[in-house]
């Protein structure tokens, strides 16, 4: 008994008196009292009022003493109440609300998996899909695709749990929904879908060209349904007997160069992760080798676009990326043969060059080489500048701003700053024979390449 119970049936501003008259119900004289002696009270009558005024539920009592010691979780109906929230928040969009009624249940899993039922982040997730969908009005297809890692990034943000970086240069790739390799349990993600949940980044235009890009690969790697190279996709259902069957056949075909640039990762991610669980690593070499024999004998500019990797171990990964280094120190060397004749050949004609280098820079924005002016002769370009009209000169202005665009460029383009400072040395904004148009223009193109300049120096220029 508490003593605090023992103090408040002390006290003389309680009515007591139903007790005492019970218990004097037999007494039949009349006393008189003192005030001294009212004040006093038998232990007896003390124990009575604390069990009356403090009664004590004994089936509580029960219930307490069985769960001592342990935890009783309690979770609200997660579904029902992020169904209501769906319901009502996007009672005005029946597109996007029944996307998100036909993904409720899986938003349940990962959040039962992670143990996280908190529903701001749950609408927090909704304020990002909204605003995603706004931009993918067009691929709404992609974007039901990636409803699942959206609201997977948004629970790792807000738990603060390890988020996976990517990998340059990367765009898309599938991903582990959870803590092991399970092919049911994959969510495509994007790149930008982590930039606008952790940062805040929102560029409309990119996020819509890699998703074009994503669905052109889709759309490349969708080869016929009975191809060899589509069904090893699903090569974890299968017998070890069938897969040997379609890796020989894949190796057969690729060695014909019947597989598109674009299916290359893919098919290289399939087979390292069938070489990770025993299959010999001879037809990996096998494959590889006819890729690179490929690219060698290739007629046009490569372009490897990013693939699937998700792996097993780290060791599955040092792998992957063993193998597609081979093929890119390939490409790289074949391209930069294939670029050299490009920019000579954008540069032909004084009346178009610049319009030529502008289209180049839009059409090959999500390729980053190593070097780009570098290839070009700083001469030629400084006498196209001199010779060309304003249009050229501002649409190769606009092309080196839009290259030269990431804070990072010196780690891709730093083989260019020696043409660029030979080029911006060489401008002469003042020339007499320029209109004042031209003048403006040349102008504003000496300031730009300065910017880019600086973003470029080297290291040892600055003595740091």
């Amino acid at each position: 008994m508490d003593p605090e119970e023992l103090l408040v049936c002390l006290q003389d501003n309680l009515d007591f008196g139903f007790l005492e008259s019970e218990e004097n119900s037999g007494y039949n004289g009349s006393q008189s009292t003192t005030r001294s002696e009212k004040q006093k009270i038998s232990l007896q009558k003390l124990m009575k009022r604390v069990e009356v005024v403090f009664a004590r539920n004994q089936a509580y009592k029960q219930i307490k003493e069985k769960v001592v010691g342990e935890t009783v979780k309690y979770q609200p109906e997660y579904l029902k109440m992020i169904t209501n929230l769906i319901e009502r928040n996007l009672n005005n969009d029946e597109k996007l609300r029944e996307i998100l009624l036909n993904k409720a249940n899986k938003i349940e899993e990962i959040a039962e998996y992670y143990e996280h039922f908190n529903l701001r982040t749950f609408l927090f997730f909704l304020s990002k899909v909204v605003t995603l969908y706004d931009c993918l009005q067009q691929h709404v297809e992609t974007f039901e695709k990636m409803i699942d890692y959206i609201f997977l990034i948004s629970v790792k943000y807000k738990t603060g749990k390890e988020i996976e970086q990517w990998e340059e240069p990367k765009l898309f790739e599938l991903r582990s929904l959870y803590g092991w390799f399970d092919f049911r349990n994959q969510c495509l993600a994007f790149k930008f879908v982590d930039e606008f949940v952790l940062y805040g980044k929102l560029n409309s235009r990119e996020i819509v060209e890699t998703v074009t890009l994503y669905e052109e690969f889709e759309q490349k790697n969708a080869e016929s349904e009975n191809d060899p190279a589509r069904q090893i996709q699903s090569w974890g259902s299968m017998d070890e007997k069938t897969v040997k069957v379609l890796m020989e056949e894949i190796i057969l075909k690729m060695g014909e160069d019947k597989y598109s640039f674009a299916t290359y990762l893919n098919i290289l991610h399939n087979f390292v992760a069938l070489v990770s669980i025993g299959f010999d690593e001879a037809f990996l070499n096998q494959l590889v080798e006819y890729m690179k024999n490929n690219i060698r004998n290739a007629s046009e500019r490569i372009e490897l676009q990013g693939g699937y990797s998700f792996f097993i171990n780290e060791d599955d990964k040092k792998l992957y990326a063993l193998k597609s280094r081979e093929l890119n120190v390939e490409i790289e060397e074949k391209n930069n043969s294939y670029q050299e004749k490009e920019m000579e050949k954008m540069l032909e004609d004084v009346n178009s060059w610049g319009i030529n280098v502008n289209k180049y820079v839009t059409e090959h924005r999500k390729v980053v080489p190593k070097s780009f002016i570098s290839k070009m002769d700083p001469g030629r370009i400084l006498t196209l500048i001199e010779q060309s009209n304003t249009e050229n000169i501002e649409a190769f202005r606009y092309a080196i701003n839009d290259l030269y665009s990431f804070s990072n460029i010196s780690d891709f383009y730093m083989e260019d700053y020696e043409n660029l400072k030979t080029i911006y040395e060489g401008i002469k904004p003042d020339d007499q024979q320029y209109d004042l148009i031209k003048k403006k223009n040349v102008e504003l193109l000496k300031v730009i390449i300065g910017r880019k300049m600086e973003l470029l120096r080297p290291k040892s220029i600055d003595g740091n």
